[in-house]
């Protein structure tokens, strides 16, 4: 479904399905990347077996590994180190709208293009969830333009 170097946007209300698939695209030793908003220790739940490394955003100061959602130039370098390192991985971007809460739609449409270019460049795959019915028309549209839209998750399309 998902070609290496190419970027995807998912709009779907139940990330329970996004993260479904993005864990059936990690086969064999393929590496993956998750930027959520879940707890370190809740974590461990939805990757059994896979070679998953996960971003916490947080806007809390914690002993536990996280990155502040106002630090958009960390994640876009954690981003790039991890593509560079897993030529063929697979990051999923899962938490757009709290990164927009703390900056602008501008800022985060920056970040997702320069991890497009990150992805095309280290032959990864990288898939951006927007929940269904958060973002205004121009934002989605703008997102369209950079993202191959996928269809319906549930195969019906």
């Amino acid at each position: 479904m998902f070609k290496s170097g190419e970027s995807y946007l998912i709009i779907e209300k139940n990330d329970e399905k996004v993260l479904s698939l993005f864990s059936s695209t990690l086969s064999g030793d393929k590496k993956g990347m998750v930027v959520w908003r879940v707890h370190p220790q809740k974590e461990k739940e939805y990757f059994k077996g896979k070679n998953v490394t996960t971003k916490w955003v947080t806007n809390i100061s914690t002993k536990e590994d996280h990155l502040s959602p106002h630090d958009l130039e960390q994640l876009s370098y954690d981003i790039e180190c991890f593509m560079r390192n897993s030529f063929g991985g697979v990051i999923l971007l899962l938490c757009v709208e709290y990164l927009i809460s703390f900056n602008t739609f501008q800022d985060i449409l920056h970040l997702v293009q320069t991890a497009h270019d990150f992805a095309a460049e280290y032959g990864c795959v990288l898939i951006v969830h927007v929940n269904e019915g958060t973002l205004d028309k121009q934002q989605e549209s703008l997102l369209k333009q950079e993202l191959t839209l996928v269809g319906d998750i549930n195969g019906k399309d």
